[in-house]
């Protein structure tokens, strides 16, 4: 894990809304009450995880960060295994080796199996990168043909491409 950038999604989330808000009205109040308590609630929070240190992951589990959750009905192309007919995407919200991105898990299920769904999943006490924290949204899947570099065509199929 790298010991860089060291934020609760909480506030990577109030840091994007103030700036979504100042983008659209830069003369209106830097926060409005509801972040100036959100501020302060993570401030109080600050202190005290200044205090006592993170939780080290093998003292404590760090809950992963979902990303995507993509149902076969959607996107028909995609091969699950066995009966599965949802794929969940998560990440860890720590830089891990090779190359500095977070963990990435697949979980493959069947969405009729899937009992009790938590209102709000579980969040890490922290992230690496602001960028680490995903935002909601939604995904209109459709199916497109990828055609070959027109550079790996031969000459003869290139001139009819031209025209």
């Amino acid at each position: 894990m790298d010991s860089g950038f060291r934020e609760s999604p909480t506030e990577v989330r109030l840091t994007r809304r103030v700036v979504a808000r100042q983008h659209r009205d830069p003369q209106g109040p830097a926060l409005t009450p509801e972040e100036a308590a959100i501020k302060e609630r993570n401030a109080a929070m600050l202190a005290e995880r200044l205090d006592t240190g993170p939780p080290w992951p093998a003292e404590c589990p760090v809950p992963m960060l979902p990303v995507a959750q993509l149902y076969l009905r959607d996107i028909p192309l995609l091969r699950p295994p066995g009966q599965a007919d949802l794929l969940q995407v998560l990440w860890c919200p720590y830089d891990h080796d090779p190359g500095h991105k977070p963990s990435t898990a697949l979980f493959w299920r069947s969405a009729a199996e899937v009992g009790d769904v938590l209102a709000v999943p579980p969040e890490p006490y922290e992230v690496n990168w602001q960028g680490y924290v995903p935002e909601p949204c939604l995904l209109a899947p459709e199916a497109i043909t990828e055609y070959p570099n027109s550079l790996d065509l031969s000459p003869e199929m290139r001139l009819m491409v031209e025209d």
